[in-house]
């Protein structure tokens, strides 16, 4: 594991984290349903006990989870990581790299479901195969189709299941993907998950009306009032989600670094993707009784990004949830003090040691 302490994680970038991402893990991008090009990244344990997808929250990428992707892989965890269309390194609708835009939370489902049937799946039976030798046509599981679906969640191969972690708007997305697909996952991590909205001290009637009337408009893919462009020359830790001042400075020296191609400077929503999002949570509880495996709720304590009231609702609605409650946390959880970080990751993996069987 990294070291929790801010000295320890600022010695573990160089001496794990980089050796890490240059020796493990590797890039790819898939064409989605309808084309665009998606970016996700692997880390392959030939001994993996099973496999976690992870999807990221708003204007996030990649490299703010090195460290969580790396726990996981260090604790025996296959790991995929798919940045979101509009995000990092995938295909965006706005032409302006500071502004997320997307036309339906839909388009993140779908890019899931299309990262797991067209990517994972045969990647990791492909992997099974050559290193046990087995007939390609022989034991395998029947997959997901929409005509005939297993009974229980599919697995990547000779047992090895599917887990997700999904942050924020992921775990929106995350929901969204887990009552549409019931049976492509075995269990599910939601840490801090954007299930009702908040627009700051905006009202959120007065938040909807200005999204509604950019469309009349015509201005969708304009910026929402109030957000702003990213500024690479003043980090905001104390108006970040991060409790950690070492993590909040390692991800934001990666977002202003010009090396990166200015694809990491995501710092606001359009007011297309603000209708969506608005949408998109009113949608995920309507039907949380659908999401039917093991579900754990990581919740912050003191979330300014997301009302977690609606984290609660889920919890009511789902089958099997545990919820538990980060006190000292803001909204990113997996960038906290010590303490949380400690509970944080012990619950993870408690929990997906569990789902895995091993």
């Amino acid at each position: 594991m990294i070291p929790y302490d801010e000295k320890g994680f600022e010695s573990a970038v160089g001496t794990v984290l980089k050796p890490w991402l240059n020796d493990h893990v590797t890039g790819g991008v898939f064409s989605s349903f309808d084309d665009s090009r998606i970016r996700y990244y692997r880390a392959d344990r030939k001994d993996a006990k099973a496999v976690v997808v992870m999807v990221h929250g708003f204007c996030e990428f990649f490299g703010k989870f090195h460290e969580t992707a790396y726990n996981f892989w260090e604790n025996g965890y296959t790991v995929y990581f798919m940045e979101l269309r509009g995000h990092g390194g995938s295909e965006r609708l706005s032409e302006d790299p500071d502004v997320v835009d997307v036309r339906s939370f839909s388009d993140y489902v779908e890019d899931l479901k299309w990262l797991v049937d067209k990517v994972i799946l045969p990647k990791e039976r492909s992997c099974l195969l050559s290193s046990a030798g087995t007939d390609p046509g022989r034991g395998l599981p029947a997959g997901n189709a929409a005509a005939g679906r297993d009974p229980v969640p599919q697995s990547a191969g000779s047992g090895r299941k599917l887990l997700l972690y999904a942050h924020s708007m992921g775990g929106c997305v995350g929901a969204l993907f887990l009552e549409r697909y019931v049976h492509d996952f075995h269990a599910a991590v939601l840490t801090s998950p954007m299930l009702k909205m908040t627009a700051g001290t905006t009202p959120l009637w007065q938040a909807r009306a200005i999204m509604t009337m950019a469309r009349i408009l015509g201005r969708d893919e304009k910026m929402i009032p109030g957000m702003k462009h990213f500024d690479p020359d003043a980090p905001d830790f104390e108006g970040s989600g991060s409790t950690s001042l070492a993590r909040f400075l390692y991800q934001f020296r990666q977002r202003k670094d010009p090396s990166n191609g200015g694809i990491y400077t995501m710092n606001a929503g359009s007011c297309r993707w603000g209708r969506a999002a608005w949408a998109a949570t009113q949608k995920v509880l309507k039907h949380g009784d659908r999401i039917r495996i093991p579900l754990l709720i990581c919740q912050a304590g003191h979330d300014l990004y997301v009302d977690n009231e609606g984290q609660e609702e889920l919890a009511r609605k789902a089958k099997h949830v545990k919820l538990v409650r980060f006190p000292d946390a803001k909204h990113e959880i997996y960038a906290s003090d010590p303490g949380s970080l400690e509970k944080y990751y012990s619950e993870i993996l408690r929990f997906f040691g569990k789902a895995s069987g091993r």
